[in-house]
């Protein structure tokens, strides 16, 4: 009996020193002004498309963009990133990036299964970053469309485009991962 209790004991202690350290790293990130989001309350987010573009959406009646967090739709090979009103002064940090890189892979949280990094590549040695989770992400994109160009376009309230540009999309063992394109995408080196 003692020993299962030890092992009880030992398993909460490990988790709450996992959490520690994601706490710890989260605020990190924001001390740096990079930003990882986590989605508490997932709210019912209804997108309108014609193809590549966003014709209209609730998103930004929803709790969720109330509370700052980002939105991904992905539709017709086209990412779009749909910035909360309270973030939008972040949209000069996206514009300084040539090119984005899309990497999706493991959640830095136990308490989703994927993360999307946004780096918005300036060929700097800190470029700006997001990290969405899961629930901040319309589809999960598929690991057969890695390694292929898309498009990136950033849209505020009102469906207004203020942002395009050119994307890569790639499946990585970490989130965050911060590096720059490999030579699968030889046409951006």
């Amino acid at each position: 009996m003692k020993k299962n209790e030890k092992n009880k004991r030992k398993k909460r202690l490990q988790k709450r020193m996992k959490r520690q350290q994601f706490l710890m790293q989260e605020k990190n990130e924001i001390k740096e002004g990079k930003h990882i989001m986590s989605m508490e309350n997932q709210s019912f987010t209804v997108v309108e498309n014609n193809e590549t573009e966003l014709t209209g959406t609730n998103y930004w009646e929803t709790e969720n963009a109330r509370k700052g967090f980002f939105y991904l739709s992905i539709n017709a090979g086209a990412f779009r990133l749909l910035v909360p009103e309270n973030k939008e002064r972040l949209i000069t940090e996206f514009k300084t990036g040539k090119y984005c890189i899309i990497s999706k892979g493991p959640s830095p949280t136990p308490l989703h299964p994927f993360a999307i990094e946004l780096l918005f590549e300036d060929h700097t040695p800190a470029p700006y970053h997001l990290i969405l989770c899961a629930g901040q992400v319309e589809k999960n994109p598929s690991n057969g469309d890695a390694g292929k160009k898309y498009k990136l376009s950033v849209w505020t309230k009102g469906c207004k485009k203020v942002l395009d540009m050119d994307a890569y999309f790639r499946i990585v063992n970490k989130i965050p991962y911060l590096k720059p394109v490999g030579k699968k995408f030889k046409h951006v080196m």
